[in-house]
């Protein structure tokens, strides 16, 4: 079975240039990520604009051929 830890006891003994090799190995390379985020968001924002012109433009003519 699992034995329990004491983890306030262990976290006393790491020092901080373990805390920030443990960083670098779970994310590596941080602003890789950050680059291609900004990207897709634009990309994402700009197809949901062209997605909302194009379900309006209906009901706009419609709007305008009724005036």
């Amino acid at each position: 079975m699992c034995e329990t830890h004491d983890i306030t006891a262990s976290i006393e003994h790491v020092t901080d240039s373990e805390i920030a090799a443990t960083i670098r190995y779970l994310d590596p390379t941080p602003t890789s990520h950050t680059t291609s985020e900004s990207d897709d968001t634009a990309i994402v924002v700009v197809v949901s604009v062209l997605m909302f012109v194009i379900a309006a433009l209906p009901f706009i003519s419609l709007y305008l051929r009724t005036s």
